[in-house]
């Protein structure tokens, strides 16, 4: 967290204030000693609420550090709603921060371990975009992709794939394996004709990987000659009723004469 240099900084600050911003400095420093000794302790709950406290005595310079260092020990103490607030805040007041990207990979983190998929997905998308230089990136984008599918966002599922495909360099077996991916939402969405021209696309680039191509020819067999439906059953005779169960025919008969 470099809570080391924070504090340095925070003191070398106060050496040329007045008094006032002296007895802030020292209240910062002494929150966020409190907020470093609560996380080797692991009382982590402690520690967030050390980090709000520094927070409010003095956001000008690190707030961006405190807020971060906050959404962690909440993370830690399985305080979700209070990590992500926080979290958010970074993110709302502090837009141009260095920790703001990591902040977003974090709440997306959160998110799915929740089982809050679309809104994973949303943070996976806005950090993919807005930080696309980042070695993470391209993998953000692709987990997006299969946090839409899971949620039968299949549309979403598929742009964001071909977003992928023209942001980030990538190799023909990377195309090939995306392509398998649209292949199968486009068959999730019944689009059989769309999903065998995905594959023969990605065929024709996948022929370095005997095992990736081998993937794919079974699946182009697979859609160009699905097994047949099964004959219907033939009707039940009249007697059965609709739970499948034969009336007794002695009991359902007229009474003897």
């Amino acid at each position: 967290m470099r809570l080391a240099i924070a504090l340095v900084l925070t003191f070398a600050g106060a050496a040329h204030a007045g008094p006032a911003e002296e007895e802030r400095a020292t209240a910062l420093a002494q929150a966020r000693k409190e907020g470093e000794d609560a996380e080797r302790r692991g009382d982590h709950a402690a520690c967030a609420a050390a980090y709000l406290r520094a927070f409010d005595i003095d956001s000008r310079q690190m707030g961006d550090d405190l807020l971060y260092n906050a959404g962690v020990c909440f993370e830690e103490d399985a305080d979700v709603e209070r990590a992500l607030d926080a979290w958010r805040r970074l993110d709302r007041g502090f837009p141009r921060s260095r920790l703001r990207p990591r902040a977003m990979v974090r709440r997306a983190n959160i998110l799915a371990r929740v089982a809050r998929y679309e809104e994973a997905a949303s943070a996976l998308e806005e950090y993919a975009q807005l930080y696309g230089g980042e070695k993470d990136a391209r993998e953000a984008m692709s987990e997006a992709a299969l946090y839409r599918r899971a949620l039968g966002q299949h549309r979403q599922a598929i742009d964001l794939t071909r977003r992928w495909l023209k942001t980030w360099k990538h190799t023909p077996v990377e195309e090939a394996q995306a392509l398998l991916f649209v292949a199968a939402v486009q068959d999730d969405m019944g689009d059989r004709r769309a999903a065998i021209a995905s594959l023969e696309s990605a065929a024709r680039l996948a022929t370095r990987d005997r095992e990736l191509s081998g993937w794919i020819r079974a699946r182009l067999a697979a859609l160009k000659s699905p097994p047949p439906r099964p004959a219907a059953s033939p009707a039940l005779p009249e007697h059965y009723d609709r739970r499948g169960m034969a009336g007794d025919p002695v009991v359902g008969a007229p009474l003897a004469e």
